[in-house]
């Protein structure tokens, strides 16, 4: 399950974002919304195989909400700190992956 989520992450972050939707990224709240929302249908349709329940769409939920936080705060960061590029995707990264990790362990069987 891990490996699909992160596969999910992959697509929905790297090769769903085109150049256009990272320039709207860095422009507005809407180009974060409109990644998220990419990561969020990526991820369901990597998880497809998994029967649709309450706690399932919960964690699916948490995919959405989590990216748009993450996203949103690494902007935010970009824009008004002087911090290294590198190091900030790499944190970025990070989290993501930790989110990642942390909802397929709750996912699990259920």
């Amino acid at each position: 399950m891990f490996l699909q989520l992160l596969a999910a992450h992959y697509v929905g972050d790297f090769l769903l974002q085109t150049d256009g939707v990272y320039a709207l990224k860095k422009q507005s709240f809407w180009g974060i919304f409109l990644h998220a929302v990419i990561v969020f249908i990526t991820t369901a349709f990597f998880m497809s195989n998994y029967t649709l329940n309450g706690q399932r769409l919960y964690f699916l939920g948490m995919v959405f909400l989590t990216h748009l936080i993450i996203d949103s705060n690494k902007i935010k960061i970009a824009k008004t700190w002087n911090v290294n590029a590198y190091l900030l995707f790499s944190c970025d990264q990070l989290l993501h992956v930790l989110v990642i990790f942390l909802i397929s362990v709750g996912w699990g069987d259920t």
